[in-house]
């Protein structure tokens, strides 16, 4: 098991974002994932969610501050933030042996 409050980042965050009608959601994925702490961008398909923002940072009021930074971009109609608790890895050739916490 890797703890991150001793070795870094700590808290995960997947934000789901709405854009406002006629948004460029390319455009916003090639922005917010250039915003410190985001770790990934994607497009997203259906049900009125646009994007999927991944965002790693020391703490929880850290990651706060990121969804704040993302929720005042001037396309941003409402964003949905769910922390992670844990998390497991896949890689090839079977299951990640490290757990993260």
């Amino acid at each position: 098991m890797l703890a991150h409050d001793k070795v870094g980042p700590s808290a995960d965050a997947f934000v789901v974002v709405t854009l406002a009608p006629k948004a460029d959601v390319n455009a916003f994925v090639e922005r917010v994932v250039r915003l410190p702490k985001v770790r990934e961008a994607s497009q997203l398909a259906g049900q009125n969610k646009d994007a999927l923002v991944r965002v790693r940072a020391e703490s929880n009021d850290a990651v706060a501050e990121v969804v704040n930074k993302i929720r005042k971009l001037p396309s941003v109609d409402h964003t949905e933030t769910l922390m992670a608790l844990n998390r497991q890895r896949h890689i090839a050739g079977g299951r990640d042996a490290m757990r993260e916490s």
